[in-house]
């Protein structure tokens, strides 16, 4: 789908502000790197800068986030968090270096 480029430049700044989100831990690390991999597609850019993000976005998406947590029970919940959670340890880093370079690229 091709956007104007008005839409692409918006879509530019809510990247950027998403990525400093994510950094700064204003917003859940797992929303935020699905949200970038969403808006990605927006901007007329190779996916290179945002591969790490689709891959962990894949990786992730069985984890239930937002609204999506409402159906499962507690017990459920605290085994997916668990594992969220010793997953996001491991790729945090990358994460952060990967909004950081997309913060940079589109400043």
């Amino acid at each position: 789908m091709n956007y104007s480029s008005n839409e692409a430049s918006d879509a530019k700044l809510e990247i950027v502000d998403i990525a400093k989100s994510i950094i700064s831990d204003k917003i859940d690390t797992l929303e935020g790197c699905r949200q970038l991999v969403t808006l990605h597609y927006q901007i007329n850019d190779s996916e290179e800068t945002f591969l790490p993000l689709v891959g962990i976005v894949s990786e992730t998406d069985d984890f239930p986030i937002g609204d999506e947590r409402l159906g499962w029970s507690s017990d459920a919940l605290s085994a997916m968090d668990c594992e969220r959670e010793m997953y996001l340890e491991q790729v945090r880093s990358l994460i952060y270096t990967t909004c950081r370079e997309i913060i940079s690229k589109f400043s």
